[in-house]
């Protein structure tokens, strides 16, 4: 072992000490050397992308250390759910899940069978209930009840405990046992995704690689995931597939040397590429100065954004157990809006449309915020399948999942085909209350409000009984109106969408604002498509339909 960890417990934080720099493995990539968007990504265990959460986030594991201090509200919530900083209330999911580790469980540390013991005894009360999962199910189980996301689960991955100087069995004995005391636990609020490697970051064969084969075998075996963090020089790291491991995400150490090199990112993002590793670790520890850690927080936020690690398989977040203090000091503030705007999934919601039966409109986004219908009926007169509102009070609604609490930055789309015009108004999509929607008036024009009673309105109309591809993008300060691809409109209208109430397509307001006619492929993003990123949608359907 060349290079490593020393973690120290400073109440709820962990210090990170280098053991021995490591020089990089090579100079800065050119832009268009980037990860390709889709990773041809080995793995055996389960899928873990967000499909099914209701959280709109995408395979965020934080690593969190029992020994830097027990799971509670204080140290869970922040990283689990986003907070904001005025009142404190929580507005959406944060990460998707925990990987629970102990130091006392890594290979400096020279951990015994009783340390494993201690380890499951502390994760489970020694079979009495009364242990940090149990207190973590409580958790979260608030949390889905405040961000109203009652079928959600939160991914947990345990640490494989190994025991040195003992059978090579152990780990896997040790393993059963924590697989038995979850099953006889049965959280209904998380669900187990696998087991993690954290006794080496470094495998170079013998013993210890044996032993992590035969954890490989048994975690398969259960239809689990295998997961590893090692650096960026590890032993074995290019051999990553052959331990078994399902999901493995390097360490840059970047932040944790000085003095710091940029190329490490560089450095990751070639090894991501060149192995087909999931991902990377973004590595926020503790270094007890505000002023470095925002900087560090800010390289590591802007490499990932600049090679597109957003779009891996899986990031892995070191340490889990600093976002209580991000989230609470005023001075790191920002970098816990930072992390929380870098992972957010940009893509809220896209109904298409496109079932042509039944009663519920499928979002083909990976947040899944399917909605009902009521009243509206499915015809074929769209840009493919679409669906007909009589002007009648007919809509869809999605229920107020925490996913669609866009805040800083938001765009609508839909593409609409009026029959008629409204007598007053008529609801294209927005919540269900006053001031945030998106409408179609009397004199054929679109209109905004977002902010309560701010609103933009376009100045060209749209065309009855012709397609026309309606946009609303905003920043929060410039807002502007697209129609056809073109932009019609500007002001500052705002980007708030947060909102307990649901979300509706084709009424607005109660029964008050009915729209007649067709509406078809809606989106919802939490971010501001270009000018250049909206004609293009414009373009590449303007033709079919008409």
């Amino acid at each position: 072992m060349e290079w490593g960890r020393i973690y120290l417990s400073v109440l709820s934080a962990v210090v990170f000490l280098a053991l021995r720099a490591q020089p990089a493995l090579g100079g800065k990539m050119k832009s268009e050397e980037r990860v390709p968007q889709a990773i041809q990504h080995q793995k055996k265990g389960p899928d873990i992308a967000c499909g099914q959460l209701l959280s709109p986030k995408r395979n965020n594991l934080a690593l969190y250390y029992l020994s830097s201090g027990p799971i509670n509200e204080q140290s869970v919530c922040p990283m689990a759910a986003y907070y904001i900083a005025a009142d404190n209330t929580v507005v959406d999911w944060l990460m998707d899940g925990i990987i629970i580790f102990d130091i006392h469980l890594y290979e400096t540390q020279h951990p015994q069978q009783s340390t494993c013991d201690a380890y499951i005894n502390n994760l489970f009360g020694a079979g009495n209930g009364n242990g940090q999962i149990a207190t973590l199910d409580s958790i979260i189980g608030d949390l889905k009840t405040q961000l109203n996301s009652p079928d959600y689960k939160w991914k947990v991955a345990l640490s494989a405990p190994y025991a040195e100087n003992m059978t090579n069995g152990n780990a896997v004995a040790n393993c059963k046992t924590l697989l038995a005391a979850w099953q006889a636990l049965n959280p209904v609020n998380l669900e187990l995704i696998g087991f993690y490697w954290g006794y080496t970051e470094g495998l170079s064969g013998g013993g210890r690689t044996n032993v992590c084969k035969d954890v490989a075998a048994l975690v398969h075996d259960n239809g689990l995931g295998y997961f590893w963090i090692p650096y960026y020089t590890a032993p074995g790291l290019a051999d990553w597939a052959s331990f078994g491991f399902d999901y493995t995400t390097v360490q840059p150490c970047y932040g944790h040397n000085l003095p710091r090199d940029t190329n490490r990112f560089a450095t990751a993002n070639a090894l991501i590429s060149a192995h087909a590793l999931a991902g990377a670790e973004m590595e926020f520890a503790d270094s007890g100065n505000d002023l470095d850690m925002m900087r560090d927080a800010s390289d590591y936020v802007d490499n990932a954004e600049h090679y597109r690690w957003n779009n891996s398989v899986l990031t892995t977040w070191y340490h889990g157990n600093g976002f209580a203090m991000f989230a609470r000091n005023g001075a790191l503030r920002g970098i816990y809006d930072r992390i929380y705007r870098a992972i957010s999934p940009r893509v809220r919601a896209q109904w298409r449309f496109n079932e042509k039966t039944g009663n519920i409109a499928h979002d083909s986004s990976s947040c899944k915020h399917d909605a009902t219908l009521y009243g509206a009926n499915w015809t074929a007169d769209g840009i493919g399948p679409a669906l007909y509102f009589d002007g009648n009070n007919a809509y869809l609604e999605c229920p107020a999942y925490a996913g669609l609490n866009v805040t800083e930055a938001i765009t609508m789309e839909a593409w609409i085909k009026p029959e008629t015009l409204p007598s007053s108004y008529g609801g294209i999509i927005g919540r269900n209350v006053c001031g945030k929607r998106m409408l179609l008036s009397s004199s054929g024009n679109i209109m905004v409000q977002m902010d309560g009673p701010q609103q933009v309105t376009a100045t060209s109309p749209v065309k009855t009984s012709q397609w026309n591809h309606v946009v609303y993008a905003s920043d929060g300060i410039n807002s502007v109106i697209y129609v056809n691809g073109v932009p019609v409109s500007s002001g500052n209208c705002g980007a708030d969408f947060t909102s307990t109430a649901p979300v509706r397509i084709g009424l607005a307001e109660g029964t008050n604002y009915p729209f007649k006619g067709i509406i078809d492929e809606v989106s919802l993003f939490a971010r501001v498509l270009t000018p250049a990123e909206i004609l293009a949608r414009y373009n590449a359907k303007a033709l079919r339909g008409q």
